[in-house]
């Protein structure tokens, strides 16, 4: 098996093939006068890739690089495509909130799949039943462990940990369980037309405790 990082990868293939053993390479890449995606394998490819490509933002343009990425590694040779990314750009668009709208992260994973991709691999998706579209196997790795540890390393006392929203309060409470502290969340509402958000004021005692907040998608 090859891990392969993508020019989004943050050089995260390095690392993992450290880990485990393995080898790793990294795509060539460039960007046209234009604007337009270059891609290319510096060697051919005859065994289990996986494939490395965050999808911070430019959004659009990483995503583009993935695509190119997954069907020429099976045009050059590729026996199976495991994708990894670790941040999924789109996943907050995981439901029509207004008539008419895209619901952008079922129709990202579905060209993953399409393209040929085997097993897929995330970080904290926004909403893990997102991935349900996928017919393929999946992982969303949820790493509230190793949140704790960090918090823990920080050796602060009367720590508070707040989730955005309300919606992320399983991740919070996950983390403050570890840790043993208490844990809240903020009143977050947000404009379905112009995307703005807003944060109501809440009664939270904070006075003299160390704030950490906890979010998906980071």
């Amino acid at each position: 098996m090859l891990i392969i990082g993508g020019p989004a990868s943050n050089n995260l293939e390095n690392e993992i093939a450290d880990i485990i053993g393995m080898r790793s390479l990294k795509v060539d890449y460039k960007i046209f006068p234009d604007g337009e995606s270059y891609i290319r394998f510096p060697e051919k490819l005859e065994e289990d890739i996986v494939l490395i490509q965050s999808l911070f933002p430019p959004q659009d343009k990483h995503l583009i690089e993935l695509f190119l990425m997954i069907d020429t590694a099976y045009n050059l040779g590729a026996e199976r495509v495991i994708v990894v990314v670790p941040y999924m750009a789109y996943s907050r668009q995981d439901k029509r909130f207004l008539e008419g709208e895209a619901i952008s992260i079922e129709s990202i994973l579905k060209i993953i799949e399409k393209l040929g991709t085997k097993y897929f691999l995330t970080v904290d998706i926004h909403k893990e039943n997102s991935l349900k579209i996928l017919s393929i196997p999946y992982i969303n790795i949820v790493p509230t462990v190793l949140f704790a540890e960090k918090i823990q390393e920080l050796n602060l006392d009367n720590i508070v940990i707040l989730s955005p929203d309300a919606g992320g309060i399983g991740r919070a409470r996950d983390v403050a369980e570890k840790i043993g502290c208490e844990y809240d969340f903020l009143e977050k509402r947000r404009d379905r037309i112009s995307g703005e958000v807003r944060l109501r004021p809440k009664n939270i005692d904070v006075a003299n405790k160390n704030i950490v907040i906890i979010d998906d998608i980071i």
